[in-house]
């Protein structure tokens, strides 16, 4: 037999980087067509590449934030009307008292600040961010959360008929402005006593916030991997076709 397992075998084990890089192209596309079929089967798989609550929250866990106690933002009213979108979520469960972090005869917490979209994992310029206001009155163990942006996808998985549209944040009230940082290279001078007050959001994950894909999107990432997967594959038979019929003339040749 011309195309032959001795002749396809004594040429790849003559060339062990030809036979490492075939192995390896083989197992990518093993590897593709596994995720393809979990990607088609399974219904929970987070869009990672859009904004909503239980993303936001989850990210900000991931967050240092310094409460600037010498300045004050007394716009709220002029902020909202520039702002074309916004969504407003009530009764956040919060494991972390915001409250606790002002001074002892504070009766409520109050603050505002940029976060940057890169903070949130969305792969955005440090210079793209979202306004977000956070709201707590003592006592209380949930807080109010309202997100402002001027662009409507950024706020489009946060609002719908049942879901960001509450009424609990007071305007008339005395708000900080809050900066925001990430926990990685954060800087020795960053909130000094004199500037501000750090303080911590601790949200757990509620997969009830979330974003899935849909039975669209799954299908389509579905279909890319199953085509990555099938060229890796006739790859990998074309050079193993090539390396047999080598072996084989090699072998006649001798």
């Amino acid at each position: 037999m011309f195309l032959s397992y001795h002749s396809l075998s004594s040429f790849l084990c003559s060339r062990p980087p030809l036979a490492m890089f075939i192995l390896s192209l083989l197992v990518i596309s093993v590897t593709t067509l596994s995720m393809a079929l979990y990607c088609r089967s399974s219904p929970n798989l987070y869009n990672v590449d859009v904004l909503d609550w239980n993303r936001l929250f989850t990210e900000m866990s991931d967050i240092k934030f310094c409460l600037k106690t010498n300045m004050t933002n007394s716009s709220n009213a002029d902020t909202s009307n520039s702002t074309s979108y916004s969504a407003t979520m009530a009764k956040v469960p919060l494991d972390s008292n915001l409250v606790a972090f002002l001074p002892k005869d504070s009766q409520y917490f109050s603050g505002e600040g940029i976060i940057p979209l890169s903070h949130l994992g969305l792969g955005h310029t440090s210079e793209e961010g979202v306004l977000v206001k956070l709201q707590q009155e003592r006592g209380e163990v949930t807080v109010c959360v309202r997100v402002e942006s001027e662009q409507a996808e950024l706020i489009g998985h946060l609002r719908n008929d049942t879901i960001g549209n509450d009424a609990c944040i007071d305007n008339a009230r005395e708000t900080l402005e809050f900066a925001a940082h990430s926990d990685k290279h954060l800087p020795h001078s960053w909130c000094r006593e004199d500037e501000g007050t750090v303080f911590q959001w601790d949200f757990k994950g509620k997969e009830d916030w979330a974003t899935f894909l849909t039975q669209e999107e799954r299908e389509v990432l579905y279909v890319h991997l199953l085509a990555t997967s099938a060229v890796l594959a006739s790859a990998v038979v074309c050079m193993l076709l090539w390396a047999a019929a080598r072996g084989a003339a090699a072998g006649s040749r001798r």
